[in-house]
């Protein structure tokens, strides 16, 4: 599901195969580098991750039972890692 605003949540699929066996790797793409973009990662727990985009694309493995999580980007993720 996209939202309207500069955060996208990102549902992950059930199975019934044990958790510890997959784990979510969020891959940014745009028509324009990413790399050094800012993300953060927000759990449904609470827990965040937050960093850069690399020059891959790729953000950190998230391994969770949750089935959903927030992305956020850019500004947006700057802010919330300032309230954290």
């Amino acid at each position: 599901m996209i939202t309207s605003s500069a955060s996208t949540a990102v549902t992950a699929g059930s199975s019934s195969l044990p958790t510890d066996m997959f784990d979510e790797q969020v891959r940014a793409a745009a028509s324009i580098a990413l790399d050094g973009y800012p993300f953060l990662i927000e759990m449904v727990d609470g827990r965040t991750f937050a960093g850069r985009v690399d020059a891959s694309g790729k953000l950190p493995r998230v391994t969770d039972d949750a089935d959903e999580y927030i992305v956020y980007w850019g500004d947006q993720a700057l802010a919330r890692q300032d309230e954290a």
